[in-house]
């Protein structure tokens, strides 16, 4: 008896910790897919506003896309500051971001232009300059 309790015991820690493992990759995977959807959306936009003459206009350029697709302060708490220091840094060290930017003008989204305006707007009333974040 106290063999089959222990095996009953073992299996149900084992059924647990499957359950554990298999939810927490199903999450990651939906969360990675949501962010590569979001960043499908966002980049085309990024694209738009520019050309750029530096990184920091890129980086720029990129916030408020992110800004326009998924709101001003949801972007700034989810992202904070540090992707896009380090985005004006690779820009400034590679001539590919404007490849990229080409080719994303070329195959824009359904809602590019409409997050587009939304940007635009965004930057000529520095907007995200107003949000404690970003001070």
């Amino acid at each position: 008896m106290f063999i089959l309790g222990s095996i009953t015991v073992f299996a149900i820690t084992g059924l647990v910790f499957l359950a554990k493992v298999v939810f927490k990759r199903w999450v990651k995977t939906k969360a990675m897919t949501e962010v590569g959807e979001v960043v499908q959306e966002v980049y085309p936009v990024w694209a738009a506003l520019g050309p750029f003459d530096s990184g920091v206009e890129s980086a720029r350029a990129m916030r408020y896309a992110f800004a326009a697709v998924i709101g001003p302060v949801e972007a700034m708490q989810m992202l904070g500051e540090e992707p896009f220091v380090k985005h004006a840094q690779s820009f400034d060290s590679s001539s590919e971001w404007e490849t990229l930017r080409q080719g994303l003008l070329k195959n824009p989204r359904s809602k590019t232009d409409e997050h587009t305006k939304t940007a635009r707007m965004l930057l000529q009333y520095n907007f995200l300059n107003d949000l404690p974040m970003m001070r």
